[in-house]
């Protein structure tokens, strides 16, 4: 089995409190204030994974820089996103989400990360039935819950979100088998030059 590590390459994150702009810095917020909404999106290049594998499991690893509680009443949620998201991301211009795919997972720990497995959307992803535009990280907005994780611009490169994913080789064999059969001839090339 062999792993790899893909830190997030993009970041940002979107509220309800600044409808025309976004937050792109050191850190992404998720969750509400009990007043404002607060969304966050994750981008992973994932190019470098193999194409011919089976993938065994994938987690995201959010590190967390504040809130070191535990609480198991607040739940937040992974999606994949149907479309791309930009620095011209805003509240009133955001991405729309797939929800065919959810992944629950609870923010506030002891720990300093947090993990949530997404095997499904990274197998997709490379089964090329859904396109990587990316995730978002969503908060109950019925709850009043806010937290924040580093985000991929962090300064700390030990803080940057990243996917690990753990794999193994495919041993498919592709057998061609024609239905009809290819004479065989000895071709001798000759080469000639005009004049």
């Amino acid at each position: 089995m062999r792993n790899i590590i893909i830190p997030a390459s993009k970041s940002l994150t979107i509220s309800n409190k600044i409808p025309n702009e976004n937050i792109n810095n050191e850190f992404i917020n998720v969750g509400n204030d009990g007043k404002y909404y607060y969304y966050s999106y994750l981008f992973f290049d994932i190019s470098p994974i193999p194409s011919n594998i089976v993938i065994n499991s994938a987690e995201i690893i959010l590190f967390k820089v504040k809130d070191f509680f535990n609480c198991n009443t607040k739940v937040f949620s992974i999606y994949p996103l149907s479309d791309y998201f930009s620095t011209f991301t805003t509240y009133k211009n955001h991405p729309r989400i797939n929800t065919q795919f959810k992944y629950d997972f609870l923010p506030f720990t002891n720990n300093i990360y947090i993990e949530v497995n997404i095997t499904d959307i990274l197998e997709a992803w490379i089964n090329n039935t859904l396109i990587n535009k990316g995730i978002i990280l969503i908060g109950d907005n019925n709850q009043n819950c806010l937290t924040t994780f580093a985000s991929a611009l962090n300064k700390d490169p030990y803080l940057i979100p990243f996917l690990r994913v753990s794999f193994q080789e495919s041993s498919i064999e592709v057998i061609v088998d024609y239905p009809f059969k290819i004479p065989y001839r000895n071709i001798n090339w000759t080469c000639k030059t005009k004049p």
